[in-house]
């Protein structure tokens, strides 16, 4: 019995001793062992070197089951002391940005924020700091790498589901805000796919009936267009400009925005190499490291004609693989989605011009150019 307990504990010794956890305690054992072989060249005594194979032979050979076990549980308690003393030190951290969201100080929020995360950790603590910098961002006025920030704990903390959920859910809320429609349609199906068990069903019921109406836009987007332009058509013909047709006015300008900025995104994703950089350095992500996943993910979009942002996260990311992120949402593109086409800037105009002679077919041209004259008359 005592053979077969001995031989458990050099196991569990050797597995430890790999892991890097048992060197302080062997060391102080070998240091108080008569039995240990010296070095050769006695390292310095502020600098110890790594412990050799004839040290630790030399150790295990004098060693009883029961002092494996004990050392096995010192080196534990040791490692357990110097993890506490790191998630206080974080928590302190995370106390601090959290204070000043709390406060409404967001910029100064998402300033210490960005100090803690870093997406090569998948704690919860570390989802929550990401989470944390998400909203300081939205609330500074960032949307952008607020989404992005999202995106992050989805991609990479997919399994801490209360912050993958939520943020999943804001990603949605504020592609919607900022007219990105298609977007946000995919990511509330995504967010219901993946998620549903930790949604209400008030609230499953709202993303659902959202996700009904994209869909049913941008299945055809270009015969949905020119329904609703015919409709605003009719109604200025018979001198009914009310909130109504106004507000169908703004939504044609939104969609038609929305695909000209998506349609950016995906000339972009395949004609830019250094797109993904445009954001910066993401923290805690090395120069070599982000080189290296990016130089792939680069690779791939060339031999396959570029990302399809028209499909984003269509996987699951509770399954482990690789995961579709679309590009970084369109900012060449700046139009206006609220207002008719007289409002609009010169520049604007041919720009929304230029972008439909691509993506309208001849079928639809007549009636978008019969629609924005009678909004400028």
């Amino acid at each position: 019995m005592k053979t077969r307990t001995y031989v458990h504990g050099v196991a569990i010794l050797a597995a430890v001793l790999a892991a890097g956890i048992l060197l302080a305690p062997l060391r102080a054992h070998a240091a108080a062992d008569p039995a240990a072989k010296p070095d050769a060249k006695k390292p310095d005594a502020d600098k110890p070197g790594p412990l050799t194979e004839d040290q630790i032979d030399a150790i295990l050979d004098n060693m009883t089951p029961d002092q494996i076990d004990n050392l096995v549980k010192e080196a534990a308690t040791d490692r357990l002391k110097v993890e506490r003393k790191q998630v206080i030190a974080e928590i302190v951290r995370f106390r601090k940005a959290y204070d000043l969201y709390q406060a409404g100080k967001h910029k100064e929020a998402a300033a210490a924020a960005k100090k803690l995360v870093n997406i090569n950790r998948a704690t919860y603590l570390s989802a929550a700091q990401h989470y944390l910098y998400a909203q300081a961002l939205a609330k500074s006025g960032n949307p952008d790498d607020a989404v992005e920030t999202c995106r992050d704990i989805l991609e990479n903390m997919p399994d801490r589901i209360s912050f993958a959920s939520a943020s999943a859910l804001e990603a949605a809320e504020m592609y919607e805000k900022m007219g990105r429609l298609l977007y946000a349609m995919q990511m509330y199906a995504f967010c219901v796919k993946n998620y549903a068990l930790t949604i209400d069903k008030a609230t499953a019921e709202k993303i659902l009936k959202k996700v009904e109406e994209y869909t049913e836009i941008y299945k055809d987007p270009m015969g949905t267009l020119a329904t609703m332009m015919g409709d605003v058509q009719h109604r200025l013909a018979k001198i009914n400009s009310g909130k109504e047709t106004q507000d169908k006015e703004r939504k044609i300008v939104a969609i038609l925005d929305d695909l000209i900025k998506t349609a950016e995104d995906q000339q972009g994703g395949s004609q830019s190499p250094s797109q993904g950089q445009q954001r910066g350095k993401r923290p805690g992500q090395g120069k070599d490291q982000q080189a290296g996943k990016k130089g792939g993910q680069q690779g791939q979009q060339g031999q396959q004609g570029g990302m399809n942002p028209t499909r984003p996260m269509q996987d699951s990311m509770l399954v482990p693989g690789a995961v579709k992120r679309p590009p970084k949402v369109s900012k060449t593109h700046t139009g206006i989605a609220e207002g008719d086409w007289a409002k609009l800037s010169p520049r604007e105009q041919e720009q929304i011009q230029a972008r439909m002679r691509k993506l309208i077919s001849e079928r639809y041209r007549e009636i978008i150019r019969d629609y924005h004259s009678r909004l400028a008359e």
